[in-house]
């Protein structure tokens, strides 16, 4: 399984663009195969900080969502206004938030 984290950092003036672009894609994400839970979540308007978590079954499912068109255009649409401090983890333990068992 794959787990993407982080921030996306965005001129405050541009913030409530950049929320409607994802809300547009969002549904068309959730339905992608592959994907367990796409989110992304507007923490500080003001500072234009954005949360992103992700979780996707394999780096082929990721690798597919990451090359249909609406994520592409999405990227490219705002390569250069923003940064992002977003990492990829590979897990392979789930178990329940509160399952003690390793």
């Amino acid at each position: 399984m794959i787990i993407i984290l982080g921030h996306i950092h965005i001129p405050p003036a541009d913030v409530g663009n950049f929320m409607d672009d994802i809300q547009a894609i969002t549904p068309v994400i959730g339905d992608e195969s592959g994907c367990y839970h796409y989110a992304v979540a507007l923490k500080d308007a003001e500072q234009g900080q954005v949360v992103v978590a992700e979780r996707w079954r394999d780096q082929p499912a990721l690798g597919a969502h990451l090359a249909k068109p609406e994520t592409v255009a999405l990227m490219a649409k705002w390569d250069g206004k923003l940064q992002a401090d977003i990492h990829k983890f590979d897990a392979s333990n789930m178990r329940g938030l509160f399952d003690q068992a390793l």
